[in-house]
């Protein structure tokens, strides 16, 4: 016999592992080692009925013994006896992720390739608002296992306190790098508090990067105690210390007295978020039109809008407060009732109508009253007719309500617009702030003077609705809807006339080349912004050590198209003054010649504009400074949507620290 046979022979079965021999005569007689099992059995030199014990009543260990992945805790194998054990011819094909595993032939935890894998999961886990814990989830491995048999996914914990953390460090790093060459840079911030109760201040940072306006998270900072004025002065001043060499040139808020507060301590350029005036004076006014409205109870009527109660109308006669206080109950209605909205459905297949979903309107929603209301006006009929099969006949509107709803949407419908316009993020928005306001004014008086002349001519502003695939032409002619333009008019003139005078949305309109005087509601304000920027150009130059330059036109003049969005720069004529450069003001003569330029065409990509402007570059440098400060505080309150989406119920557990790495991107 080979030495090989006599080795093989040696070779115990793993099922002797299982059961322990105990002395009872002279019968070869084992008990079971099975953590409560004491069963004992006879044996003749097999392990046949030990084993057929095992399937029986202890399935789960016999599995484990056969893949070689554990053994009883008192059982002891030799190299020998496991790859006997997994040898056997009952026994179950390994899977190949822990063959892999086993025979070591997945990706060296310091492979390029595991550190490229491990960092998508990363972005994975962030940019879709993963949980940590998708790497204990089975189906998510066997995804990953096919995708890649030799990757092996992280543990929760690595991923989190080393993978999670590079990540943050990295994308900090990158901040860094990109705002190492800018010199200034403008700043929202905005509070938040999370489902758990505790409150984040959130700071976005606006600056050009490759002549493109750009935004980036700079912190999501945890507010150890109360949001007073003095503690978020120190937790923006932690985020700004991070970036050195930039200089924030203003600061955009909400206006809380303590974001104002706050501002003024750090001793900076402060401006309130434009959108959210927009949507303040559009409550408001709403508000206003309820008769039994009193001043010192505005928050309570504004409240009442999106309130779901049954009981919010005060009385029946017909207002613009109660119509919408009346189309909120509708769409709650719906909202809550699937039969409703399935009648709702059949009602405009029958009818061959475009299947419109009702809005539920939100008091953190912008302009959501506006998508309730036209969305409720859209499916016209039909709705009322659910109502009454549903015999919901209280929440019915009277003729004249329903005669309403269009006016009410003709008037809102400047807001809406303005506030889309300043709420974006990728081209300047706080040049936008006059003239846009401007727009609301000359479309409400456009309304104004419709309803006193009651004729529509071609070229007044109307609103256009479409039912029916029919287009209608809406005259406000409701004393109602009159009255509620009239209040709109003279708020926004209070409330929004103030941004003429402010250094940063002044500038930056003298400086768009689309609108320069011609976007100022008032002369006065605009001469006396004009007079302050000569001032800063004065200084801007002598810093600059400029001397004499020549001063040349660096733009060919444009002539006005007949329509622009902003109507009011229609036909607009310009006259060009020729003059010396022998003054010794240049500061004068320089603006002077940039103002009687005639404006541009509003497709003008401003950034380029001043970007390639060549006849000053004091003036370029002005402008390109207060162009970075965006018109409302929208970046950081989406940062805030981000970060409500990531600390969720499921997600509560998470760490102010860990919840900033996974939001900050």
């Amino acid at each position: 016999m080979s030495q090989n046979t006599a080795q093989k022979r040696t070779k115990r079965s793993f099922v002797w592992g299982f059961f322990e021999k105990i002395n009872k005569g002279n019968s070869n007689v084992f008990r079971c080692k099975v953590a409560g099992c004491k069963t004992e059995l006879s044996c003749s030199g097999n392990t046949t009925n030990r084993r057929y014990h095992l399937q029986s009543h202890h399935p789960v260990e016999l599995r484990e013994a056969q893949s070689g992945n554990r053994m009883s805790s008192d059982s002891s194998f030799n190299d020998d006896e496991r790859d006997n054990a997994e040898g056997m011819h009952h026994q179950k094909q390994t899977s190949m992720r822990k063959y892999i595993k086993q025979s070591g032939i997945s990706y060296n935890p310091a492979s390029q390739k595991k550190k490229e894998l491990d960092k998508a999961l990363v972005r994975f886990i962030v940019k879709d608002i993963q949980p940590l814990a998708v790497v204990d989830d089975d189906g998510f491995a066997e995804f990953v296992h096919a995708l890649d048999p030799r990757y092996c996914l992280p543990s929760r914990r690595h991923l989190r306190d080393v993978l999670l953390e590079q990540a943050y460090q990295k994308t900090v790093q990158h901040i860094g790098e990109i705002l190492k060459p800018i010199k200034f840079i403008a700043i929202t911030y905005d509070g938040w508090t999370s489902r758990t109760t505790q409150g984040y201040l959130v700071v976005t940072g606006h600056f050009i990067f490759e002549e493109k306006l750009s935004t980036a998270t700079l912190g999501v900072i945890p507010i150890p105690s109360r949001s007073t004025s003095k503690n978020l002065k120190e937790l923006i001043f932690s985020v700004l210390k991070r970036f050195p060499n930039v200089s924030v040139v203003c600061a955009v808020t909400d206006s809380g007295s303590n974001m104002i507060s706050a501002c003024d301590l750090m001793k900076m350029r402060h401006m309130p978020c434009a959108a959210h005036k927009i949507q303040r004076i559009v409550m408001v006014g709403i508000s206003k039109t309820e008769r039994s409205f009193s001043s010192k109870e505005t928050e309570d009527f504004v409240e009442k809008i999106f309130c779901d109660d049954n009981d919010n109308v005060q009385n029946c006669d017909v207002s613009v407060y109660n119509v919408i206080v009346k189309c909120k109950r509708i769409a709650t209605f719906f909202h809550h009732s699937s039969s409703a909205n399935r009648s709702l459905e059949q009602e405009l297949h029958n009818a061959k109508r475009q299947l419109t979903k009702i809005s539920q309107p939100n008091n953190t929603r912008w302009n959501s009253v506006y998508y309730m209301l036209e969305s409720i006006w859209k499916i016209g009929e039909a709705l009322f007719a659910v109502l009454s099969k549903c015999g919901k006949w209280e929440l019915d509107l009277t003729p004249a309500e329903k005669h309403l709803i269009p006016q009410i949407l003709a008037i809102l419908k400047p807001f809406v617009k303005a506030t889309t316009k300043l709420s974006g993020d990728s081209y300047p928005t706080v040049n936008l702030i006059i003239p846009t306001t401007k727009q609301i004014l000359t479309e409400l008086n456009s309304l104004l003077s419709l309803s006193d002349n009651e004729v529509v001519e071609e070229e007044t502003t109307v609103f256009e609705v479409s039912e029916n695939n029919k287009d209608a032409k809406v005259v406000i002619d409701s004393q109602e809807a009159i009255c509620f333009l009239k209040q709109l008019v003279s708020s926004t003139r209070e409330k929004m006339l103030e941004y003429e005078t402010r250094t940063a949305s002044g500038f930056s309109t003298i400086l768009d080349p689309r609108f320069k005087k011609h976007g100022f509601i008032s002369e006065s304000n605009y001469r006396m912004m004009a007079e302050k920027l000569k001032e800063e150009l004065k200084t801007v130059m002598a810093t600059q050590n400029r001397t004499h330059i020549e001063c040349t036109s660096s733009i060919e003049p444009v002539p006005c198209v007949s329509k622009r969005e902003y109507t009011f720069l229609n036909n607009i004529t310009f006259t060009r003054h020729d003059r010396s450069i022998h003054s010794t003001a240049q500061a004068i003569v320089h603006l002077n010649k940039y103002l009687e330029d005639p404006i541009t065409n509003e497709t003008t990509d401003v950034l380029s504009f001043w970007t390639n402007y060549t006849a000053c570059e004091a003036l370029s440098a002005i402008a390109l400074r207060f162009m970075i400060i965006p018109a409302s505080s929208v970046p950081s309150e989406r940062v805030n949507s981000t970060a409500g989406n990531t600390i969720t119920d499921k997600r509560a557990r998470l760490t102010p620290t860990f919840a900033e790495q996974l939001v900050l991107k």
